[in-house]
């Protein structure tokens, strides 16, 4: 059993950063050509997988209920890392409505530029289910807005920012 209890994060201040971060000298182009380069001798390959029975739990204060997370990835000095996080359903609250993550799946493919990302957020109000569906990669998605029953993409948002039609304003 693994579980992580993130620091408190807020929203009102400046989100952290998930990229390498500025502090952390990495060196130069000029730097690397400096210093001959040293083969490795080390060969290496290295699985990890959770079991679908037991998720990564991830704690925040942005939830009350836990992340799941599902992790298969490699990690090898041929090919890279590969694999995927898959998300498992839970509830969480924005803009004041209750959504539940159905699924968000990041894809970790050595031969694509940036990870694949494939989501859906569901809201569910007395009389209508609307999905935030999130698809493409983490460099560029794609959000798109689906509604049972059909409505406008503008309809779609006045509802989640305002809990009501927006023929109702």
């Amino acid at each position: 059993d693994i579980g992580l209890t993130l620091p408190n994060i807020s929203v009102r201040e400046k989100f952290p950063t998930l990229f390498p971060d500025s502090r952390i000298d990495v060196g130069t182009c000029a730097d690397a050509a400096k210093k001959p380069e040293e083969k490795s001798t080390a060969s290496y390959d290295i699985s990890v997988a959770t079991a679908a029975a037991k998720p990564v739990r991830i704690s925040t204060n942005l939830t009350k209920e836990v992340i799941p997370i599902l992790i298969n990835g490699r990690f090898s000095d041929k090919d890279g890392l590969a694999g995927s996080l898959n998300v498992n359903e839970f509830g969480f609250e924005v803009f004041r409505r209750k959504a539940d993550v159905k699924d968000f799946n990041i894809t970790i493919d050595p031969e694509e530029d940036s990870p694949i990302v494939d989501g859906n957020l569901e809201f569910k109000y007395t009389d209508i289910t609307i999905n935030l569906l999130i698809r493409g990669t983490i460099a560029e998605p794609i959000v798109t807005f689906e509604s049972n029953p059909i409505r406008s993409e503008r309809e779609i948002i006045a509802m989640l920012l305002y809990g009501q039609d927006a023929s109702s304003f």
